[in-house]
């Protein structure tokens, strides 16, 4: 699972300078004024989207904490491997509603999916599943 730690090449307890000094150099290599020689692609696009993103995440102490405890979530889901079923957001959708195999009515809200950069896992809220959702292609 991409997270914004992965994406900045740098350690989950990074100091704030170090995050920052990683945000730049990240810029450096797929921003497109730093790169005029060449066309932007979507897929640099969506990176600078993303850097954008966990910079202005990690930076804030409130938000990294929040942040931090969502992906420790996510890692220990992703751990139990108890997934039920995957499903792939198009871009223009924001949110999903499923039934569970246990019967149980799975709803994911768009505020939910603000964190996620390719994937996440999302518990049931009757039993043990998780649902796998995949947002990779929905940024940009």
């Amino acid at each position: 699972m991409l997270d914004f730690y992965t994406l900045f090449a740098i350690d989950q307890s990074a100091p704030a300078s170090e995050i920052k000094s990683a945000y730049h150099k990240f810029l450096l290599k797929v921003h497109p004024d730093k790169n005029l020689d060449k066309p932007q692609t979507e897929q640099e696009y969506r990176a600078v989207n993303l850097a954008q993103q966990a910079y202005s995440t990690l930076r804030n102490p409130s938000l990294r904490k929040t942040y931090d405890l969502w992906l420790r979530e996510q890692r220990l889901r992703e751990e139990r491997e108890l997934i039920s079923e995957e499903f792939e957001l198009e871009k223009d959708e924001t949110s999903l509603e499923t039934e569970c195999r246990c019967g149980a009515i799975f709803e994911i809200e768009e505020s939910e999916l603000a964190n996620v950069l390719d994937y996440a896992l999302f518990e049931c809220s009757n039993c043990s599943l998780c649902f796998k959702v995949s947002t990779s292609q929905r940024h940009g």
